[in-house]
């Protein structure tokens, strides 16, 4: 199941929450990695991320910090947790650079996980 975030922000929120709690309570250690670019978009860097996520969310908790593309994204409900913040779209490269500073889902995220490694 997708959620497209920007149109279904609720629901979005509610499951990452949900995760949330999920990751808090399972034993499992939390690893939060940030990166750059994600889906729509596709290259090197995001098959990396979603490589290193779908293999490790078997030992350990997985959460994706990546920027909204274009203002919005579409995330797949995954064992691992995708936040898509904020961001400000390059047109001319058609990329987005993450600005998560003041995006308060993220920071509801770090006051309520419990996180044991930041890449």
């Amino acid at each position: 199941m997708s959620i497209t975030i920007g149109k279904q922000d609720k629901a979005y929120k509610q499951y990452s929450l949900e995760k949330i709690n999920e990751f808090n309570s399972n034993g499992k250690r939390t690893i939060v990695h940030f990166s750059d670019t994600y889906y729509p978009i596709i290259d090197g860097v995001i098959k990396v991320v979603e490589n290193y996520a779908k293999t490790l969310s078997d030992k350990f908790n997985i959460v994706l910090i990546v920027p909204k593309h274009k203002g919005k994204s579409v995330v797949d409900k995954t064992d691992y947790l995708v936040l898509a913040t904020k961001g400000l779209f390059l047109s001319f490269v058609n990329y987005d650079i993450a600005t998560p500073f003041g995006d308060p889902l993220l920071k509801k995220v770090f006051k309520n996980l419990r996180i044991d490694l930041v890449h």
